[in-house]
């Protein structure tokens, strides 16, 4: 599963959100972080908490995207990698050179501004896997009053695709 998090300015949330994206319990996962060209203390404050190096990594551009300014990878929180874009084209853009670096046959976009419980990737990937061959896309649906975190209280439903009649 590669989960793809676009993110700009979100420097009073970002350190949560990928600490929660990285303990989600998932068998074989990677976590490629955009950032969109922030202006405020993203970029620096990923750089501390995650220990990132700067790193020379070959991948095609299928989807053309603005200028990648550098492509970093975690010592501290394996399968995280961050790509600094220079700005432009907002969470479309960001998401599309993300997925440019995703590795995986299952793509998770999520916002870089929401807290994920651990449980979550799999409460929506288990309507995925009980048949592959028809479900295109996994939402899920708030089903109670609480803010803040997602997979708490909320239940998933399939997008389904169906050659016949």
């Amino acid at each position: 599963m590669s989960i793809l998090v676009p993110v700009c300015n979100e420097e009073a949330l970002v350190v949560p959100v990928l600490e929660s994206l990285l303990a989600m319990r998932y068998p074989e996962r990677e976590v490629v972080v955009v950032n969109d060209g922030s202006t405020d203390r993203t970029l620096e404050l990923l750089r501390e908490r995650f220990d990132l190096e700067p790193q020379e990594v070959f991948y095609r551009a299928v989807i053309p995207t603005a200028p990648i300014r550098a492509i970093y990878r975690s010592r501290n929180a394996p399968g995280l990698t961050v790509m600094d874009k220079e700005s432009g084209g907002g969470k479309a853009a960001a998401l599309n050179c993300a997925l440019n670096l995703a590795r995986y046959r299952y793509v998770l976009c999520v916002d870089g501004n929401t807290v994920y419980t651990e449980d979550a990737l799999l409460k929506g990937m288990r309507l995925v896997l009980r048949n592959p061959a028809e479900v295109i896309g996994v939402t899920s649906q708030n089903s109670s009053p609480s803010v803040g975190a997602c997979g708490s209280g909320s239940s998933a439903s399939a997008i389904t695709c169906s050659s016949s009649p």
